[in-house]
């Protein structure tokens, strides 16, 4: 078993996609057997589509737009915002697939939950393994119904198979967002790889945040939008615990810096009789002094006000992928990783993500080879033995060396 990387920052979408393409392929002396793709959504996507097909035909294929930029063990890769990266594994004993559905009507729970069984189904079939349980769901979606796209990934395989991944960011929150696997594309949809590794997998999912308050009970809410907690405007809440003064406050108002520290958080299950969040992004306040998020939030759900610092951000990634690297195999070797950050968090340190990249670096050792992408919304699998969606996570993925008998 083997994992390389390769990356390029060139602003030609052709020129890097011969770079990379290049950089995966010069020592090998076979196609890998699956290939993971980032890149930044100032490139053309359809261009890179179109040369990884190409390159590597009937290789399984899963690729996400990432927010301006990428990351790989040599570093955060973003030149004026472009960036591109391939991961790849070679596995003689392992079998991987990949689906791909778009979505029409998003909004729609039946279509969601038609789209993401189709993929996944179409990924068991590539992989050889129809009507059997993948070691790893690795997950990718345009953003806004990630949520039911795990209920129904669990709905045909359970909820003790881990689903980790990330949903496709673009440069500015525009919508410019897109995935692609090696044999279609798509703005809105999911995209699946049903994973079965010939070593091991470790994973972690984690935000880093600690819980400072309670801020009481949704009362009101509709899909992505709080509107009342205990039958108070939600924003007001929140701006209040904050120590935000709403006096002069004007709605409709962007939030999306002050939320990344002061995510909102909910009980995702317990560990060792201690509470483990799921959050969620405050991004704006509504006209009607709603809450705009990048997850949903029930009525009837406890809301807590979490924090975090500037500095617990940087080091979160590596406490992530440190934690994946402490499963009961972690006595075999670790050959690379595949990393979920997310954007939100990015932009908030962005003049120190090297320190971000580093701090991953570090935790799964300097020559260990990672890419990963920055998202808009991370899916993992709790510690809790769940899997869940939230914001402002990182979700890690650590493959093992298959041990020899």
């Amino acid at each position: 078993m083997k994992i390389a990387t390769a990356f390029s920052v060139l602003d030609d979408t052709e020129k890097a996609c011969c770079e990379v393409i290049e950089q995966l392929t010069q020592d090998a002396s076979c196609p890998p057997n699956f290939i993971v793709c980032y890149y930044s959504a100032k490139h053309q996507y359809l261009q890179i589509a179109n040369k990884l097909q190409f390159a590597f035909l009937s290789i399984p294929i899963i690729a996400c737009s990432s927010c301006q930029g990428v990351m790989t063990a040599d570093g955060f890769h973003s030149e004026s915002g472009a960036g591109l990266t391939l991961w790849a594994i070679w596995d003689d004993y392992g079998h991987y697939g990949t689906g791909l559905e778009c979505i029409d009507n998003i909004t729609d729970d039946a279509s969601v939950y038609q789209a993401c069984q189709s993929a996944l189904q179409q990924a068991l079939a590539g992989a050889g393994r129809l009507g059997e349980l993948p070691e790893l769901i690795w997950l990718h979606a345009s953003p806004g119904f990630e949520t039911q796209m795990i209920a129904a990934l669990e709905e045909m395989v359970g909820d003790q198979v881990p689903i980790a991944g990330g949903s496709a960011a673009d440069q500015y929150i525009l919508g410019d967002w897109s995935l692609f696997n090696q044999t279609a594309v798509t703005t809105q949809g999911v995209a699946v790889a049903a994973l079965f590794p010939g070593g091991e997998i470790g994973y972690s999912f984690h935000s880093g945040y600690v819980a400072s308050r309670a801020l009481g009970t949704v009362t009101a809410s509709h899909h992505r939008t709080i509107e009342m907690i205990d039958h108070r405007p939600a924003a007001e809440v929140y701006l209040e615990a904050i120590d935000e003064p709403t006096s002069d406050f004007s709605y409709p108002h962007s939030i999306l810096e002050k939320g990344a520290f002061h995510p909102i958080g909910r009980i995702a299950g317990q560990l060792d009789q201690f509470p483990i969040f799921k959050l969620a992004h405050p991004s704006a306040v509504d006209s009607n002094a709603g809450l705009e998020l990048f997850a949903d939030v029930q009525c009837g759900e406890l809301l807590y006000l979490m924090e975090g610092s500037r500095q617990s951000l940087i080091h979160r990634g590596g406490r992530v992928t440190q934690l994946s690297l402490t499963d009961p195999f972690s006595h075999q070797e670790p050959i690379g990783a595949l990393v979920i950050y997310c954007a939100g968090c990015m932009l908030a340190v962005h003049d120190d993500v090297d320190a971000v990249v580093a701090s991953i670096r570090r935790s799964l050792g300097e020559k260990l080879p990672f890419a990963g992408a920055f998202t808009f919304g991370e899916q993992g699998h709790f510690m809790t033995g769940k899997n869940g969606h939230g914001n402002l996570m990182c979700s890690a993925v650590v493959f093992y060396q298959r041990e020899l008998l």
